[in-house]
């Protein structure tokens, strides 16, 4: 996925004017670990919604974007609530991947409702639909604002996961996590 001159709407946080982003020159082909880093959540949340096809840019092109090969993980929608991860995971395919589930350590909890697990174990279940969806793009939003920092090591070790599988990962943040290993890291507005 390449973005050559993007520029988007979005409203400004704080007065809820609505702001034109500075013009976007991003390569981010190489099917790795992104953090894309803005102040601004509304940015961020609409550079997302561009980056997997929900939303298009006002300007500007996004080559090799496959629309339906992307997904937009926000924590609090990540699945559905009502349901138990088991019927979460059945809701994308048929048969659940148990080799899977196992590796990314959520088979004892299966008969679980989603509501009723911390935002680690909601982006574990979120990471592993994206998965079985056979997602090639996997954009989560803001995730430290959501995941305790204890539990980085734990998100960074099945973000490598998801990049092994040859997915590409794409982490939208509010802050720079210098101390966690990206491939590449960029700063917006």
């Amino acid at each position: 996925m390449k973005l050559s001159s993007v520029r988007f709407q979005y409203k400004n946080k704080d007065s809820k004017e609505i702001i034109l982003s500075e013009k976007i020159n991003l390569d981010l082909t190489e099917r790795g670990k992104t953090i894309i880093v803005s102040p601004d959540i509304n940015f961020l949340y609409e550079f997302g919604s561009i980056l997997t096809g929900r939303s298009k840019p006002f300007e500007g092109e996004i080559n090799n974007l496959n629309i339906g090969e992307s997904v937009f993980i926000v924590p609090d929608f990540a699945a559905f609530p009502w349901m138990t991860v088991k019927e979460n995971l059945l809701s994308v395919n048929s048969i659940i991947d148990d080799k899977l589930v196992s590796e990314f350590g959520l088979d004892a909890y299966l008969e679980n409702n989603f509501d009723e697990m911390s935002y680690g174990f909601r982006l574990k279940l979120a990471m592993i639909m994206a998965l079985m969806a056979k997602r090639e793009n996997v954009v989560i939003f803001n995730p430290f604002k959501y995941i305790k920092t204890s539990f980085y090591a734990i998100f960074m070790d099945d973000l490598e996961k998801m990049r092994l599988k040859g997915v590409r990962v794409i982490v939208l943040s509010t802050e720079a996590k210098k101390e966690l290993k990206f491939n590449s890291e960029y700063h917006l507005r």
